[in-house]
């Protein structure tokens, strides 16, 4: 099993600092016939999985490309990923502007297998796991428009998975996020956010501007029981101990269903 680390500027490592960095070039991943377990891809890292002082002032105007030709683990995020940081991490004004898209090979299709066997997470500007710190100033201003059938969780800035603690201020999202289906539908989980999907996070100034429009078309495949399907204009879940100050929702919420199809989620 073979994992992949792309970035416009860094594949992956560990850094003392990294600040004022900005990628104009476009990203596309290839498989060129070989099976990928895994990709880790950003607009300026693939993965980081330490960080001695701070990230700061990272601008990333370039496409993202994800060529899909098989079942794939998958963390894309406009600027990057960082995973299993000892230290606490320190962000300051992470900014994207390029697109995310996924591509299909030509004469390719996706089983039924395949589609329920992947992970993947899509982040406009930021993606972290294991992860706990600081982190001023995130802004997305990028669409997405990807296919509501290939991810799991997609927010406009930030996702994060594990974590202690982090304390997030000013995140900003003014991209649309508009998902529609081309397959049934395998997963048992979708999340969706304007903004932010995680836990124990404290949130102060977030803003959401975009519209958030998902298109169904498809049913959800035989395997899906009692399946959630989860939409949120800023976050999912303010934890314990945690808090959320200032936040500002602008963006239409429409979920748009097929008569034809049959859901099973609640």
């Amino acid at each position: 099993l073979s994992t992949v680390f792309m970035g416009g500027v860094i594949g992956s490592g560990t850094i003392e600092s990294i600040e004022k960095v900005v990628n104009l070039g476009s990203l596309t991943s290839s498989q060129d016939g070989k099976y990928l377990h895994k990709i880790e891809m950003g607009g300026i890292f693939g993965q980081l999985t330490e960080i001695k002082d701070s990230i700061s002032f990272l601008y990333n105007t370039g496409s993202l490309n994800l060529v899909l030709e098989s079942d794939v683990q998958v963390n894309l995020a406009g600027i990057g990923n960082i995973y299993g940081s000892t230290e606490e991490i320190n962000i300051r004004s992470l900014t994207n502007q390029g697109s995310l898209s996924f591509i299909y090979p030509v004469g390719s299709s996706l089983t039924s297998l395949e589609l329920s066997q992947m992970d993947v997470n899509v982040s406009g500007v930021l993606t972290t796991d294991l992860v706990d710190g600081q982190i001023e100033g995130l802004f997305n201003m990028a669409n997405l428009n990807l296919d509501l059938d290939i991810i799991d969780r997609i927010s406009g800035t930030l996702i994060v998975k594990n974590t202690n603690s982090i304390n997030l201020f000013q995140s900003y999202n003014t991209g649309n996020i508009n998902l529609e289906t081309k397959n049934e539908l395998e997963q048992s989980q979708l999340m969706i956010s304007g903004n932010v999907i995680g836990t124990n996070i404290s949130f102060e100034h977030l803003h959401n501007e975009g519209n958030i429009t998902i298109d169904i078309n498809h049913s959800t495949s035989l395997s899906v029981v009692n399946g959630n399907l989860y939409v949120f204009g800023l976050f999912n879940e303010i934890s314990q101990n945690q808090k959320a100050v200032n936040g500002y929702n602008g963006g239409n919420i429409s979920i748009l269903q097929n008569p034809a199809t049959v859901l099973n989620y609640n």
